[in-house]
């Protein structure tokens, strides 16, 4: 019988074979962005670890009838550790400044200060101490018109000067803005003390009373005169010496007998010492007068009376 072969299945006709579908292009993947990493911390150097190592070897020693004996080595190993650094410890100073702007002293004048309050000279009110003599300095001018009329016008001036913050020194009073130096009697306003000036001040005082107590001494006799010129400095803190007194100014000196022991020559109130030669020659011509003593004896006498023998 012949033989068949089976049909062709259908789908081995090309008119059966099925159309390719195209092969789809792949899609993309989005790219994702990179996970930063951590940043590790530092990891601490351990701290630097000394070894020592000491190695001893023994010499071998050979002979001809013995085996050498072995070498022996010997290796020592010493680690050290050296302890942790300390702690280190951060201080952190913070400095504020706070600028200021100064206000130049030209800008306050006349400087206006009310007596007896905490706006004196020096104060911040009056450009503190930068300020101060230019400050005083304008209290002077104010306190030299308001003191000039008074009975005591150098004491008035000092306190007006004080009530302000200031004094002689700091407000530039020099000893010509004191004169005529009128202290009276005061024990606390002679010459030399603060209200005079001072010690600066005192022969350029004193030298001003003498003048005054001449005047008001010159028309005493001659056995009352020096008296009255001795008691009238010392009643203004100054002498004969501090005010300038001169033989000259005590002459005529007075020749009363013994018992005024106070007009012996050589005393305080007859110039001293370095006025006793001119007091006892005028004491010599006066007990060698017919009208004191006739005799000798008298004159003699009379000039031990007053110490000049």
């Amino acid at each position: 019988m012949p033989t068949w072969k089976p049909l062709m299945k259908p789908t081995q006709y090309p008119s059966h074979r099925p159309t390719p579908r195209p092969t789809p292009l792949p899609t993309p993947m989005p790219t994702p962005r990179p996970t930063p990493r951590p940043t590790p911390l530092p990891t601490p150097r351990p701290p630097p670890t000394t070894t020592t190592t000491s190695t001893t070897t023994t010499t071998t020693s050979t002979t001809t009838t013995a085996a050498p004996p072995p070498t022996t080595t010997t290796t020592s190993t010493t680690t050290t550790t050296a302890p942790p650094p300390p702690p280190t410890t951060t201080t952190t100073t913070t400095t504020t400044t706070t600028s200021t702007t100064k206000v130049p002293c030209d800008d306050l004048e006349p400087f206006p200060v009310e007596p007896n309050t905490d706006n004196k000279c020096g104060s911040e009110g009056q450009g503190g101490s930068e300020c101060k003599l230019q400050c005083c300095a304008a209290q002077k001018e104010y306190c030299l018109r308001q003191c000039s009329f008074t009975p005591d016008p150098n004491g008035c001036l000092l306190q007006c000067l004080k009530d302000r913050g200031c004094d002689f020194d700091t407000s530039g009073v020099t000893c010509n803005d004191l004169e005529p130096f009128l202290p009276g009697i005061i024990v606390i306003n002679k010459c030399g003390s603060e209200g005079q000036g001072g010690a600066k001040c005192e022969l350029q005082c004193c030298a001003a009373q003498k003048i005054r107590c001449l005047n008001a001494c010159e028309n005493k006799d001659r056995f009352e005169k020096n008296d009255c010129l001795f008691n009238c400095l010392a009643n203004r803190g100054c002498d004969y010496g501090t005010s300038g007194v001169i033989c000259d100014d005590l002459s005529p000196f007075p020749t009363k007998p013994v018992n005024n022991i106070e007009k012996k020559c050589g005393t305080p109130a007859q110039g001293g010492a370095r006025c006793k030669s001119d007091c006892c020659a005028e004491v010599n011509v006066h007990c060698r007068d017919p009208l004191t003593c006739v005799l000798l004896p008298c004159s003699l006498q009379c000039l031990i009376d007053r110490d000049c023998p």
